[in-house]
């Protein structure tokens, strides 16, 4: 989980697609495009029922997208509370 810079709200990463993310020191991701979601975020998972809100969530408050898809360009290591930064 990414927790957004103080100030910002919502689906964050729409803003990333097309550009370089800085991950800690080393790691850069190239953030391709959105994910989107299907039935499958709708389906029990362990202990959770199924439920049809999330993807009527994701569908009314982002198209259905949540979260994105990127390629590795710089590997390296992440570790819990390295800053996530859009490259300018």
């Amino acid at each position: 989980m990414v927790t957004p810079a103080s100030g910002l709200t919502g689906f964050v990463e729409n803003d990333w697609v097309s550009n370089t993310v800085l991950i800690g020191e080393d790691v850069r991701l190239q953030i391709v495009r959105p994910c989107p979601r299907c039935v499958m975020t709708t389906l029990p998972q362990g202990d959770l029922p199924q439920d049809y809100g999330i993807l009527r969530a994701a569908a009314q408050h982002n198209q259905a997208n949540v979260g994105v898809y990127a390629t590795v360009a710089q590997g390296g290591m992440i570790r819990r509370g390295d800053a996530v930064r859009k490259l300018p």
